[in-house]
């Protein structure tokens, strides 16, 4: 019986060890990113920014040095560079964005917000970016931050 108990934690416990993840959609397989879409009132007064890059998780900051009050979601997409081209990276079948308004970034301030790289399939390492709406009431702005990712 001691055995087996010893046999079976082993196995437990080899299981749980991690390997590097394998690429789970090949590169190839994903679309083409849409052109991201400017506003040019707001084009060298908001930027963004990706800091504490995880396995699974990374933050953005939003900066602020416009004149106007940003409204933001929590939506983003995550893109990949491959071949001179931006590729979207699709969000895994069971995660959704809450739909509703994380917030406001007001003039001259900044604001930053967790990304949950693990709600994205495995693609590999590269160049990556995140892409995020902002709103001046109806009026849409993207932003985008390139960061490298083992992904």
């Amino acid at each position: 019986m001691l055995v087996a108990l010893v046999i079976f934690a082993a196995l437990t416990f080899a299981a749980c060890q991690s390997a590097p993840a394998e690429p789970t959609i090949p590169i190839t397989d994903l679309v083409p990113a849409e052109p991201v879409q400017t506003y040019p009132a707001l084009e060298n007064y908001v930027s963004m920014t990706v800091t504490n890059i995880r396995a699974n998780s990374a933050r953005a900051r939003i900066q602020n040095d416009s004149d106007w009050t940003l409204s933001v979601d929590y939506w983003y997409t995550l893109e990949i560079y491959d071949n001179r081209q931006w590729r979207e990276v699709p969000v895994k079948e069971n995660f959704a964005f809450p739909g509703i308004v994380w917030g406001s970034v007001y003039p001259s301030e900044n604001a930053s917000f967790p990304i949950d790289l693990s709600a994205f399939p495995s693609i590999g390492a590269g160049l990556y970016r995140i892409r995020k709406n902002l709103w001046i009431g109806w009026q849409a702005h993207e932003i985008v931050a390139e960061f490298q990712w083992g992904g």
